[in-house]
């Protein structure tokens, strides 16, 4: 899964226009076809992605490794073998860290080197993990626990018991989040205590979990439904219908974007209004969704490829999508007007 606990960014634009009635075909996206959509393949079965704002992290279950992609160029730039069929990832800026479904271990990579520096030992079936720079946390979906490690020793500080079948935890440094697949719910757990604060009944079979302020967006995988969490008052304030089988999601700004398994799109939701705002397809079995300001990157299982939505370059419309358009780099001819698009990226994380 994962990419928890949000990241972001910025983009301004220039148009030159001939008239006026043109500028309000430019809008949020409308449309699959609003986005320009380009492929990256040769992965083998990816299964989680982590953006560190300067990296593109991909587990891949299917090879055993990890690979090292440029976020500014979407270039390779290295394969490191680990585990025996990785299946979460997340970093903290100095180590990236990697849970392995089958040996029930917690990996950490140097990044400056691209070698493994330690194996730790966690619960049974390391799912999820997260890590909010002092702390790894590690959903061990097997034994419905959570595994607490330092992340400059790598020790074992706490085993918290949460709830059934845990796929996510995240942490806001004080507070953790778990998604419950075993029991169609959410905790908060006091990270100093190790005691559960509440039980949130959600969806059902829920896995992926980000936090984005005060709200946290849970994807329900047998509900088709994505819940949208109050943080202070622990209740579930809005329900919104997505694709088939969410598997996880992240937010960016404000826009949260889910990874719909069962039928191979992507949801984009508006943070503020809760609005579903496009639905685009995607390659073959989308299980997580990484964002910054540029760019939406999907890892499709099933399809061996990463998908990857360039929203620099996107021209999107409103009402019956009545007005032409063709993308010319950052050139944009809009019926028959020109349009230049300026981007500019800055750091992210939310």
């Amino acid at each position: 899964m994962k990419n928890y606990l949000g990241r972001r960014f910025g983009r301004a634009s220039v148009a030159i226009m001939a008239s006026s009635a043109l500028l309000g075909a430019l809008a949020l996206p409308a449309s699959a076809s609003d986005f320009s959509v380009s492929t990256i393949s040769g992965l083998s079965s990816p299964n989680a992605l982590y953006n560190d704002g300067v990296h593109l992290w991909v587990a891949n279950s299917g090879n055993a490794t990890v690979s090292e992609f440029d976020l500014a160029t979407n270039a390779l730039i290295k394969t490191i073998s680990v585990g025996s069929q990785p299946d979460d990832i997340a970093s903290d800026g100095t180590h990236v860290w990697v849970t392995d479904y089958n040996t029930t271990n917690l990996y950490a990579i140097d990044i400056a080197t691209g070698v493994v520096t330690n194996t730790i030992p966690v619960g049974s079936n390391a799912d999820g993990v997260y890590s909010d720079g002092t702390h790894v946390f590690v959903a061990n979906s097997g034994d419905g626990t959570v595994t607490q490690v330092d992340a400059t020793t790598g020790s074992v500080l706490a085993t918290i018991t949460v709830g059934s079948g845990p796929d996510e935890a995240i942490s806001d440094g004080t507070t953790m989040w778990v998604t419950n697949g075993g029991d169609n719910t959410v905790n908060s757990v006091n990270i100093a205590t190790g005691t559960i604060t509440s039980t949130i009944p959600v969806g059902t079979l829920p896995d992926g979990i980000v936090q984005s302020g005060n709200y946290l967006w849970v994807a329900n995988e047998d509900s088709n439904s994505v819940s949208k969490i109050d943080a202070t008052t622990k209740t579930v304030i809005a329900t919104i219908a997505v694709g088939k089988t969410p598997k996880d999601l992240t937010v960016h700004g404000n826009f949260v974007w889910v990874g719909n398994n069962g039928d191979n799109t992507v949801t984009q939701i508006d943070a503020t209004t809760d609005a579903v705002l496009s639905t685009t397809p995607v390659g073959s079995g989308p299980t997580d969704v990484a964002a910054d300001n540029s760019h939406v990157w999907v890892a499709n299982g099933d399809g061996n490829s990463l998908s990857v939505f360039d929203l620099a370059s996107t021209l999107a419309h409103t009402g019956s999508n009545t007005a032409s358009s063709l993308v010319l780099g950052s050139l944009l001819v809009v019926g028959g007007c020109l349009a230049l698009s300026v981007s500019r990226r800055r750091s992210r994380l939310i």
